[in-house]
């Protein structure tokens, strides 16, 4: 009879996007005698304001807080009552996550970190920098969202088996099935406007204010644009301010059906601010996303290839405007340049990594 190992993934909080993804790990480790129990928190701030979070029979909750130092928020998370008797657990890699320590410097449960490694969506700080080093030389294994995250985790130490590119994405599969039973159905009668669609949280990293301009900068140009708005947050207000005076229309948070109407409807998608996951969108629909020369993208962007599925334009309103007018998606795209990773290669390269973590890998 096997003995199961147990294993903890401790999360800021559980978004339904990801809802999919610890389901089919769980169950693919289940099969290798591991039993997963996913610890998350509840949403703070800008993403409480999402209204993604969601809960689970297999996810345990717990009230983060977070501590101001020196201009720093300290996430206060106390997750090791959860997992200091697991045989496992994979952490945020995060330069202030206490819990991190005090699972590294503590012996006990196999470590593993997980995060973008790289410095992707805001200007590295060097304190932090030099902290998530110092974890990921020293973590059992560390999961990188990509394949930059994993080769730069090398190069600050982990060994070549200690780090797994995880290639993160969502669960695909109800979105190309809609998409495919909405090509079967007339298509609806395309107006003369640009129509645009936004998917996403709308907070300032999204740089909904920039859109906005844009807007209202194409609109004194007497150009004709539609947005469709799929998602909400705290700077909502900036576009709902705007549809008395432009067509706008705000869907809140939408998935499954309602994501793939969204983007049948649509031309491009607009996001001036961080890409993340609506890259897997947008390559899933082969519709390319517009976007300025930002330079706090996610690491899904990594996905898009410049002058095909992603057309930037500088920095600024006018800018934008001149690139939304430009129409650069008229040109036609091979089907090979929309490739996507895929939930179950996902699962797989977790899977795999979590193996080796344990000493498990056969």
């Amino acid at each position: 009879m096997h003995t199961y190992a147990t294993l903890a993934i401790v999360q800021p909080y559980l978004p339904r996007y990801r809802v999919p993804f610890f389901a089919e790990l769980k169950s693919r480790l289940s099969a290798d005698y591991i039993d997963v129990q996913v610890v998350a928190g509840r949403p703070l701030g800008s993403q409480a304001a999402r209204g993604d979070d969601t809960d689970a029979d297999w996810a345990t909750r717990f009230e983060p807080r977070q501590l101001k130092f020196a201009g720093r928020a300290i996430t206060l998370a106390h997750t090791r009552r959860h997992w200091a008797h697991a045989d496992g657990v994979i952490l945020p890699l995060m330069g202030t996550s206490l819990d991190a320590y005090s699972a590294i410097l503590h012996k006990g449960p196999r470590v593993g970190l997980w995060g973008h490694v790289d410095s992707y969506v805001a200007r590295a700080n060097p304190l932090d920098q030099a902290l998530e080093r110092w974890m990921v030389r020293r973590a059992d294994q560390v999961f990188a969202y990509t394949t930059r995250g994993a080769n730069l985790a090398r190069r600050w130490g982990a060994a070549q088996t200690s780090v797994t590119s995880v290639m993160n994405t969502v669960d695909t599969k109800e979105l190309e099935t809609s998409l495919r039973d909405l090509e079967c159905s007339p298509s609806p009668v395309r107006a003369k406007p640009i129509t645009l669609g936004y998917i996403g949280g709308l907070d300032g990293t999204k740089r909904i204010s920039l859109l906005a301009q844009a807007l209202m900068a194409l609109t004194m140009r007497g150009t004709s644009v539609k947005l469709v708005v799929g998602g909400q947050g705290p700077d909502a207000h900036l576009l709902d301010a705007l549809r008395t005076s432009h067509d706008i229309d705000i869907r809140g948070y939408v998935s499954g059906v309602d994501k793939a109407k969204l983007l049948q409807e649509v031309d491009a998608l607009v996001c001036p601010g961080r890409i993340g996951l609506v890259a897997v969108d947008a390559l899933v629909a082969q519709k390319p996303i517009l976007t300025t020369d930002y330079e706090f993208h996610a690491p899904e962007a990594d996905y898009l290839k410049d002058g095909i599925s992603m057309f930037s334009s500088p920095d600024s309103a006018e800018a934008y405007a001149d690139l939304i007018e430009s129409q650069p998606w008229r040109r036609s795209i091979p089907p090979a340049d929309w490739q996507y990773p895929r939930i179950e290669t996902m699962v797989e390269n977790f899977r795999l990594g979590v193996l080796r973590m344990m000493n498990l890998e056969a």
